[in-house]
């Protein structure tokens, strides 16, 4: 039986009343403890907890080390139970670090003082509050509520991220409110699930201001941030669940009849009868004899109390003989009042009989209640007896599953460690005979390197002067990049933890191959054996058949002895000598006799050795078999998990591709992406040593390129938003731009444009060739991509309205390419190119064609590359002697919505830039040079200008930078393709290129701008 503690003061009563269970239930408390062995991890951890749950007391921290506390052990759980019920805590998390389980931290939750689930998690990649800048400013404020964010299906699929779900929304849940103020979300919680691992981070919401009446709303990380790792997990029992869910229902109190009012209502209906009968006419004399018998009848036998003598008392009327006969009413009057008060006594009378059961009645009923309350008393405690009992089973009985399966993982352990010992050791027997040989090989080469060392001395010497003059230069660009390597950073992080995983699984894969080879070689000895053995037994048969067969021979020869022995002692009897001969003859058979009985029994026994040598290969072979099959379905496993990894590969490089997009829009940066032409067969590339070289770090692969002089001179790196060596295809190139090529369909204006020296290949990037497949160039596929788009979009509502243009700047003046006829027929037409305020820029009297399919645009290319100026120098035999300038103007209408978009898309081929004493120019080329060179070079001073930030912009010193003005200055989304050739002839080309390439990409234009407008539908002429 359970003892009832009565309090005894005031402050007991009301702590008593704190723990009682309630319909709503007191805030939750957290308490932190610490293991034996704590990390300055764990330290920081739960200092962090502490922190953010000690408003209004609702956390308590123990700093000592609590040697008893052992989650998930058989009877390690006592003493947090005992620190909970001392507290008053429902909640507790516990830190500890071993070597098998490092930053081992444990969140649970109590009920009823005893542990009701509880969940363990590794950590890893900690950042605390001060770490990040949090500190007071990231503690709760008064009134203030966390907003939880759990990304990923794994919370919803999985079980054990669905209990940690529970247990850090239950964790971080404040008191019960009735109303929430928006201002009080000022933290944000954020929770990914990405595999195994639970990515957790803390925000703060930040009001800005936007210009406008709405706050601009950012997310600033406080801390604490970690990675959580779930490593074991264990949910409540269902009975445990079901009680712990339980609400008690809300008592009403039952209604209780009021004797009182029901007598006096019977008392008033026997006075109002009384006042009827008094007041009601006179009968015939018929009806005053039965009413004189009626009351005879009750005044002589005493009154009844049935239903109709009582509603014949009551209904009876008094008559008298005559009118004024008074004397015989009152007498009747008398009568009737002795039958009432007769069976008004009478009913007194069953009223106290009534009142007396019915007090009997409810001790009897108190006294069953009484004894029901005992009994379910006995019954809740013997109950709850059990249940305790069970937990402590259950708890046990976990335990040493736990302990049997860590005791399995070791053995496993210890025979893989094993092989891999055997293993490793035949390879480091491979190894060392590889290593005697390349000692010799090193001894050789140590004394050529050492004929080197004097000169890369002198070259050093060299490197580190030129090194002082670069690192002045390297810490401006450093100042530049940090911005943009902060925010790719955790991009290429993730990138690589998800490469890093990619290649065990490709290991493990390998080395599982390896493991089904060698058991399928083992199978194969085994068989080999097996044949072996089989041939050895029948061997065996023969041999003991044979040594059978002598053995009779010789029995029968000693019985035909012995006959003749016996006859020649009967008959002749020949002398002693010939007998002792016989006899001596008859010994030996017998001993040849003894040793093939003992060869035959030793080959018995060979023969059931071999055959239980047999039945055990037999059975190897069927484990082997078995263990077959293991790896195979192993194998199948890996290669689907290999295919999902490779899939998360594909798009996390898809979302890093659209991410580094919107980063470079923000910056509002010119972007920049080099391309290297592969090596021709004129080239005559001798040198042992590349010109071009890539980087192969992570950081930089991709993103780097580097130029080194083929007489062993310096080295020149730059760094753009993409490289693409000369392996690379068309269509990869294309890949990197579709993003901001289909940014001309939502409204926006783009600029395409290639740029570097002749012949390096930038009419092959732009153009191409279009009538090979796979060899189409940016402009084709732009153009294929924006109609396919287009069709796309006109389910939703959209219809598109699309002019092409195309122009050429040859010698400083702007030619039609699209106009019928020969380019040069009229050289009296003058095109004047203008801006207008918005931005938009037109030539006038320039040909505008409507295109409505890919294949009308196809014909205006080809069209207008027969018209387009080429020429041949000693550099190149089609030499581009203009800059080609194609535009494609969208304008769309949203039906539904009547919204208006409208884009402009322009793709631009460069001319060439050459020195003279290369291309050999003269007459007519010579001056397409000068004029290429000086349009080149007023580009070059425009860029300058911008990088600068001068106040005046000199766009009006060539044609080319004037059509460009709202490229270079204005709010369009600006691409440049630098072109370079990777023959050491070039590299000075190639080097100038680079520098003006990296120059572009310091320039900032502004952030783009979408052309959106609301009102009346664009009209089509």
């Amino acid at each position: 039986m359970l003892r009832i503690v009565k309090p005894k003061t005031k402050r007991a009563k009301r702590e008593l009343e704190k723990r009682a269970p309630k319909l709503e239930e007191n805030t939750k408390k957290l308490l932190l403890l610490h293991g034996t062995k704590v990390s300055s991890v764990l330290r920081g951890v739960l200092a962090d907890l502490f922190h953010l749950r000690k408003a209004e007391g609702r956390a308590i921290k123990y700093s000592k080390k609590n040697d008893g506390v052992r989650p998930f052990e058989g009877g390690g759980e006592t003493s947090l139970e005992f620190l909970s019920q001392k507290t008053d805590c429902s909640q507790f998390a516990f830190g500890s670090h071993s070597k098998k389980r490092p930053h081992n931290l444990v969140l649970g939750r109590m009920f009823d003082y005893h542990v009701y689930d509880m969940i363990e998690v590794g950590v890893e990649r900690y950042k605390s509050l001060e770490s990040l800048g949090g500190g007071k400013k990231a503690s709760p404020q008064p009134g203030s509520k966390p907003c939880f964010a759990f990304i990923g299906e794994a919370f919803e699929a999985r079980p054990e991220f669905r209990h940690l779900k529970e247990l850090l929304v239950d964790l971080f849940r404040g008191e019960v409110i009735e109303t929430l103020n928006l201002q009080g979300l000022d933290r944000v919680f954020l929770c990914t699930a990405a595999g195994d691992k639970v990515l957790f981070r803390h925000c703060a919401i930040r009001l800005k201001k936007s210009g406008s009446k709405v706050p601009r709303i950012e997310l600033v990380e406080v801390g604490p941030s970690m990675d959580m790792v779930i490593r074991r997990h264990r949910e409540p029992s269902d009975n445990l669940k079901k009680e712990a869910m339980r609400i008690m229902p809300k008592t009403t109190k039952k209604k209780v009849k009021n004797l009182r009012t029901h007598r006096r209502a019977f008392a008033s209906m026997i006075n109002m009868r009384l006042e009827s009968s008094s007041s009601s006419s006179p009968a015939g004399k018929t009806v005053l004899q039965g009413e004189a018998a009626a009351v005879a009848g009750v005044g002589d036998g005493g009154m009844s109390t049935s239903a109709s003598d009582v509603e014949a008392l009551l209904g009876m009327k008094m008559m008298g003989k005559t009118k004024f006969d008074f004397k015989g009413k009152s007498e009747q009057m008398m009568d009737y009042i002795k039958k009432l008060r007769a069976c008004i006594r009478a009913f007194q009378e069953l009223d106290t009989t009534h009142n007396c059961e019915k007090e009997e009645l409810m001790k009897q009923l108190k006294d069953e209640k009484r004894s029901h309350a005992e009994t379910e008393e006995e019954m809740r405690n013997k109950q709850d007896m059990l249940e305790s009992g069970l937990v402590d089973l259950k708890s046990l009985c976990a335990g040493l599953e736990e302990r049997l399966k860590c005791a399995e993982a070791q053995t496993e352990a210890l025979l893989l460690a094993r092989k891999k010992d055997i293993e490793a050791l035949q390879a480091s027997e491979r190894e060392q005979a590889n290593l005697h040989q390349n000692i010799e090989k090193l001894n050789k080469e140590l004394v050529a390197s050492a004929q080197q060392v004097g000169v890369l001395q002198d070259v050093n010497k060299r490197l580190q002067e030129y090194n002082t003059s670069l690192q002045q230069y390297n810490t401006k660009l450093q100042s530049e990049a940090s911005s943009a390597a902060e925010a790719i950073s955790r991009t290429q992080k993730e990138k690589v933890a998800i490469m890093e995983n990619l290649s065990t699984l490709r290991g493990h894969s390998t080395t599982l191959s390896s493991q089904l080879d060698s058991a399928k070689a083992s199978l194969q000895e085994k068989l080999s054996q097996n044949k072996l053995l089989m041939d050895d037994t029948d061997r065996l048969r023969v041999e003991l058949q044979r040594i059978s067969e002598d053995r009779d021979q010789r029995v029968t020869q000693v019985q035909a002895l012995s006959a003749e022995n016996a006859m020649y002692k009967e008959w002749s009897g020949k002398s002693i000598a010939e007998m002792e001969l016989l006899s001596n003859k008859a010994v030996v058979l017998e001993e040849s006799y003894s040793s093939a009985n003992e060869h035959i029994a030793i080959l018995r026994q060979q023969l059931e050795n071999a055959q239980q040598s047999l039945q055990v290969a037999k059975a190897q072979l069927s484990q082997e078999k078995v263990d077959c099959v293991k790896q195979q379905a192993q194998y199948a496993e890996l290669q689907e998990r290999l295919m999902k990894a490779e899939k998360k590969v594909q798009e996390g490089e898809l979302l890093r591709r659209k991410l580094h997009n919107t980063i470079l829009e923000l910056k509002g940066n010119i972007r920049v992406f080099c391309r290297v032409r592969p090596l021709l067969p004129n080239d005559e590339e001798k040198e042992s040593m590349p010109v071009v070289q890539y980087p192969t770090s992570n950081e930089l692969q991709g993103d780097g390129i580097e130029l080194l002089q083929a007489t062993g001179g310096q080295r020149h790196f730059f760094s753009f938003d993409k490289v693409f060596g000369p392996e690379v295809k068309q269509e990869q190139v294309f890949v990197e731009i579709s993003q901001l090529v289909q940014s001309a369909l939502d409204g926006y204006k783009v600029c395409m444009f290639a740029y570097g020296q002749t012949g390096s290949g930038k009419t092959h990037t732009m153009l191409g060739n279009p009538d090979v497949p796979g060899e189409g160039g940016v402009i084709p596929r732009s153009l294929e991509q924006v109609f396919q788009s287009s069709q796309a979009l006109s389910a939703q509502g959209w219809s598109f309205r699309m002019q092409a243009s195309m122009l050429e700047i040859y010698n400083e003046t702007i030619r039609d390419l699209l106009v019928k006829g020969s380019v040069n027929s009229d050289s009296s037409k003058q095109y004047v190119v203008k801006h207008d305020s918005n931005g938009n820029t037109s030539v006038s009297d320039l040909t505008l064609v409507d295109v409505t399919h890919w294949k009308e645009v196809s014909n205006l290319l080809h069209q207008a590359s027969q018209s387009r100026s080429v020429g041949k120098t000693a550099m190149n035999e089609q030499s581009s002697r203009s800059h080609c300038v194609f535009t494609l103007r969208i304008s769309g209408v949203n039906e539904s919505t009547e919204q208006q978009v409208h884009g402009v898309l322009n793709l631009i081929d460069l001319a060439g830039s050459e020195r003279l004493s290369r291309s050999g120019a003269t007459g007519d080329r010579l001056k397409e040079t000068q004029a290429i060179n000086k349009s080149l070079s007023s580009l070059g001073d425009v860029i300058m200008a911008i990088a600068n930030k001068e106040p005046h912009v000199p766009y009006r010193n060539s044609k080319l930078t004037y059509l460009l003005q709202p490229c270079l200055g204005g709010d369009s989304k600006t691409l440049m393709f630098v072109n370079i050739s990777p023959d050491s002839k070039s590299f000075n080309e190639s080097l100038c290129s680079l520098r003006f390439a990296a120059k572009v990409n310091a320039c900032e234009i502004g952030i783009p701008r979408r052309q959106i407008a609301q009102g009346p539908r664009i009209c089509e002429s």
